[in-house]
């Protein structure tokens, strides 16, 4: 009896070992389908983290100068509204936050914590300190708003809001999904082995001005997200295509533009339950700001009001087709939104 438990133990210890041999074997394939993007990705966050904590010091010679992605604050303090349950407080005037709000569920858990920072005084009338005066702040909010360096009476400070040594990363990071996703719809189309590294360096230079330069990993993220709908598709499952397809249009609405591809594809008799699942997770994670401030979320999401003339942002050639929301000068606001519509029925006059 006993010898027929030990070999009973045995065999059961021996499947257990080959599953686990297996499931590793699965683990190594996978790693090495995606090695280039893997590389890529670490290759893309350590210069990313090098340009925002040590371009300003090295290059342009401020000391302690952190540059911050211009946008990403925005999202952290609408996340931080979320995370404390303000949900009126999102998309109010001034907030700048406007786009749809699934990112900010991503990082409620950072905006959920109290980061401090501090403003380092580093020069008077343009002359650099020997020994920097540090000043603490109780908040991050303010300090990812101002613009560094700021000068005031003669004296220059630099900001170190606390919470983007955890925002970028985090924004870096979730960039990089959208390198797996391409890589992942190239080798699905049978595209060569050779191109394939060169278009995954090609998406990662693309997405420094994204990320890096601007803050918005949401898009990159949604894009991600709609491109394995439709490898999903393309595989003939479209229930998770329809979900897939959702979450990224909770991301970033300009993926409708593939929308009616995953249409075509699916046939009528599954039209239904596409757009059903690719409303459905948009309208969820909009319902609470919806509720709480309905006429300034409306108006944040729908007309999206931009400032084409201040020294961030820029014309271009459709401009004077959005309707002016007020203000004059470098303050005169447009609604974007209609121009986006413009654009995803149009995809030539994608910019």
């Amino acid at each position: 009896m006993f010898r027929h438990k030990e070999t009973r133990y045995a065999k059961i210890s021996t499947v257990s070992r080959r599953q686990k041999v297996s499931g590793l074997d699965r683990v190594s394939k996978r790693v090495e389908r995606r090695r280039w993007p893997i590389v890529v990705s670490v290759v893309y966050v350590v210069l990313g983290l090098g340009f925002c904590f040590r371009w300003g010091p090295v290059v342009r010679h401020v000391p302690s100068l952190w540059i911050r992605p211009t946008d990403l604050g925005v999202g952290y303090n609408a996340a931080t509204a979320l995370a404390h349950g303000h949900f009126g407080a999102i998309y109010q005037p001034g907030a700048g936050y406007l786009a749809y709000p699934a990112l900010l569920f991503v990082l409620a858990p950072l905006g959920a914590i109290s980061f401090g920072g501090s403003f380092i005084e580093i020069a008077v009338n343009h002359h650099l300190l020997h020994h920097p005066v540090v000043y603490t702040a109780t908040s991050s909010t303010n300090l990812l708003i101002a613009g560094s360096p700021v000068f005031s009476s003669g004296e220059e400070y630099v900001l170190h809001p606390n919470a983007l040594v955890a925002l970028i990363p985090t924004a870096l990071v979730l960039s990089c999904i959208a390198l797996f996703a391409c890589d992942a719809l190239a080798e699905r189309l049978e595209v060569s082995r050779s191109r394939r590294v060169a278009l995954v360096v090609a998406e990662a230079i693309i997405l420094w001005n994204v990320t890096v330069l601007w803050g918005h990993p949401e898009e990159p993220v949604a894009v991600a997200l709609a491109i394995y709908a439709l490898i999903f598709a393309m595989d003939d499952r479209f229930t998770g295509a329809g979900w897939l397809f959702g979450a990224a249009f909770a991301f970033q609405p300009l993926v409708l533009m593939m929308f009616p591809v995953l249409i075509v594809m699916g046939g009528k008799d599954r039209a239904m339950g596409l757009i059903v699942r690719g409303v459905v997770p948009a309208a969820v994670v909009t319902v609470g700001p919806l509720v709480a401030n309905f006429h300034d979320t409306f108006h944040a999401l729908v007309t999206q009001p931009t400032f084409p003339y201040n020294f961030e942002n820029h014309q271009t050639p459709w401009t004077f087709l959005a309707q002016r929301q007020g203000g004059s000068g470098a303050e005169t606001a447009v609604g974007a939104g209609p121009g986006h519509e413009v654009r995803v029925a149009h995809p030539s006059l994608q910019s």
